[in-house]
């Protein structure tokens, strides 16, 4: 059912649209007339990496950035004008509340709604069903920041790692998903416990 209206999805609308929003996300550089990467091409970039499902941020940067195909296919596609490596997409993107992002999100479900895509996950009460699940997706002994969870091991070794609380809107008929903007499991202000799902679930 959804095969149609993805087809009919203006992705390259999408990237443009994108190129634009995240030319105005706060950049925590100092303004210099030597600047070479815009935010935006650092996000576009940082993007093409899921879109073409990449397992090596490292690797894919390389085939993208080292041929001329991979240049073409990133100004081409996701807009990107200058290819920022590895090092510096993540000194750029690093600082940048999650929640910078979420318009994006929104810009997907109106052009999903447009297209007719969203009625087919209403439910017979004319709801819909969201389901929810936590996902650690980045964990290390020896790295961490100050928005790290932490948890130790039988062996007493203390684990910093990052998780978030993903959103799914699920229809039973339907094998595919859609995914909501998600919420962040990180220590929160005034709290004296540590974060969890369920708080994020409520936040959410």
């Amino acid at each position: 059912l959804l095969d149609p209206m993805i087809k009919r999805f203006p992705l390259q609308k999408f990237f443009q649209a994108s190129q634009v929003a995240w030319a105005d996300l706060p950049d925590q550089r100092k303004p210099s007339p030597n600047t070479k990467y815009a935010l935006s091409d650092a996000v576009n970039s940082a993007m093409s990496i899921f879109f073409m499902q990449s397992q090596s941020f490292l690797a894919h940067h390389q085939a993208m950035s080292g041929k001329k195909r991979g240049k073409q296919n990133l100004q081409t596609l996701f807009e990107v004008e200058n290819v920022p490596s590895d090092n510096q997409i993540r000194n750029l993107l690093d600082p940048i509340a999650p929640t910078e992002f979420a318009p994006q999100f929104e810009w997907i479900w109106q052009e999903l709604s447009r297209l007719g895509g969203l009625a087919m996950y209403k439910t017979s009460l004319n709801t819909r069903l969201i389901a929810l699940d936590g996902m650690v997706y980045h964990s290390s002994t020896e790295i961490s920041c100050a928005c790290c969870s932490t948890r130790q091991d039988r062996s007493g070794k203390t684990h910093y790692y990052h998780s978030t609380l993903l959103p799914l809107m699920v229809q039973p008929n339907l094998e595919h998903v859609l995914t909501c903007f998600p919420e962040m499991i990180t220590p929160q202000d005034g709290a004296e416990k540590q974060d969890c799902e369920r708080n994020a679930a409520k936040r959410w």
